[in-house]
């Protein structure tokens, strides 16, 4: 992981993570549904700037993708609201650590879409399923 990140920094991340998401929906066939919501356009990201990643419904079809088992997709919310961003990016960092990554952020880093943790979160779910 290390000689891939010194090679190409956060764009090698970014498209990791994005090929991860694409390969897991190709093989499962299927998109989670969010009540009703198609995440089909948040399946994907450009930078780590996005302003998407708020309602963590990307790094959470990114935990999918590393295991399908984990993500209870009747707990995720619409995001509709700051409460709910908030409670997604709990979720998001509590299924990540059960899975057994390091993590440093903070869900208001998620809802404020603070890039530089948000690449060490998804670095973290790299190491996971990298």
């Amino acid at each position: 992981m290390k000689r891939m990140l010194s090679n190409g920094g956060d764009s090698v991340i970014v498209e990791w993570a994005n090929s991860t998401i694409e390969k897991a929906l190709k093989k499962r066939n299927r998109l989670p549904e969010i009540n009703g919501i198609n995440l089909r356009h948040v399946s994907k990201i450009r930078t780590f700037k996005d302003l998407h990643l708020r309602k963590s419904f990307y790094f959470l079809m990114l935990l999918w993708a590393v295991d399908q088992q984990v993500i209870d997709w009747d707990l995720v919310t619409v995001g509709d609201n700051e409460e709910q961003c908030k409670l997604n990016a709990r979720y998001s960092i509590s299924v990540s650590r059960k899975l057994g990554a390091t993590v440093f952020l903070l869900p208001e880093d998620i809802t404020e879409v603070n890039a530089k943790m948000i690449m060490t979160f998804i670095s973290a779910i790299l190491a996971l399923g990298g």
